[in-house]
């Protein structure tokens, strides 16, 4: 367990590991990310840490880049890029991420994965990103004034599925882009042939997006229940 921590200018890894729980951490000017998930992991717990202006994503769970790591032993499908390893027992909630340089919460290759309860603020891109997932649920976080640089970046959203993203449930978050300054979308799932069985529905948002719509996904994956409010 990694807990109770005050970090200035340094991250905190989890490097490939089982039944860790990382929490009530205060991270402060990280170089590149607050807390990094090094995978494959299983059954790691991100729970109340305060993330401040961290010079990547402020919490990311991901395999270790190719180029880092010289051992792959990792089984791969199509491409030795894109491997079929899953993480099962990814939990990130109650944590409190803001002023990070690129993604606030991002998460890729998982099954199951649980984003819960998360405060996401003034990101230069998405608040919180989903790649190559399965059966993710994103529930019930607030978040707030992210994009920043959206004018320039098609890639950036309150919450972005990007490619492989399946069964994942977006539900009763909070978006809300009160500054007006050019975020692309308030809920983005991509529309490609594998982005399949996601669902998006009773969350609340509010402000005006460079796409038009605050929430642009497949039509299937859209509840009615959803509210959307433009600012005045």
């Amino acid at each position: 367990e990694v807990s109770g921590n005050k970090i200035t200018r340094a991250s905190i890894s989890i490097y490939m590991n089982r039944d860790t729980k990382v929490s009530g951490n205060t991270l402060n000017s990280s170089p590149l990310y607050g807390i990094h998930v090094s995978l494959p992991s299983d059954n790691v717990y991100v729970e109340s840490n305060k993330i401040t202006g961290s010079g990547g994503s402020g919490i990311k769970v991901a395999r270790v880049d190719l180029e880092d790591e010289k051992d792959q032993t990792i089984p791969t499908v199509a491409t030795h890029e894109r491997p079929q390893y899953r993480a099962t027992g990814i939990r990130i909630s109650n944590n409190n991420v803001a002023l990070s340089s690129t993604i606030g919460i991002e998460v890729e290759m998982t099954h199951g994965a649980l984003i819960a309860e998360n405060t996401v603020s003034r990101t230069l891109y998405s608040a919180i990103y989903l790649q190559h997932t399965d059966s993710t649920i994103v529930h019930d976080n607030r978040l707030e004034d992210f994009g920043l640089v959206a004018p320039k970046h098609e890639h950036n959203g309150g919450i972005y599925a990007a490619a492989a993203v399946t069964q994942a449930s977006i539900h009763d978050n909070i978006v809300i882009e009160p500054l007006q300054h050019g975020s692309q979308y308030g809920i983005k799932v991509a529309n490609l042939p594998e982005n399949i069985g996601n669902t998006v529905s009773q969350n609340m948002l509010s402000g005006d997006y460079l796409a038009g719509a605050s929430i642009s996904a497949p039509l299937k994956a859209i509840m009615p229940d959803n509210n959307e409010m433009q600012m005045m």
